[in-house]
């Protein structure tokens, strides 16, 4: 598969709608079928359900936030450095 029909697939993939349906809707079918019960049970079947719970939620902030919603804004140590400096001038 070529790159760009890669990325177009991917891209075409992760909408809003699609990924908060599969986000609440995975919920829903976990919750409300005997899945649920099942992955009490049986670690094997429980910690799949993790990996699919991270991935969603990822994929679901991805989509709502973006890589980087600041990507100019200062490091680290320039945050820490303004952010005592301020609580300084509070007192």
């Amino acid at each position: 598969m070529s790159r760009a029909s890669w990325t177009t697939r991917f891209w075409a993939s992760t909408t809003p709608t699609q990924e908060t349906t599969l986000s609440t809707g995975s919920l829903a079918v976990l919750y409300f079928a005997p899945v649920y019960n099942t992955t009490l049970d049986n670690p094997a079947g429980h910690w799949p359900l993790h990996a699919h719970f991270l991935l969603s939620g990822s994929l679901f902030a991805y989509v709502k936030a973006g890589l980087d919603p600041a990507p100019t804004r200062p490091g680290v140590r320039a945050r820490l450095i303004f952010s005592a400096s301020r609580s300084r001038r509070t007192r």
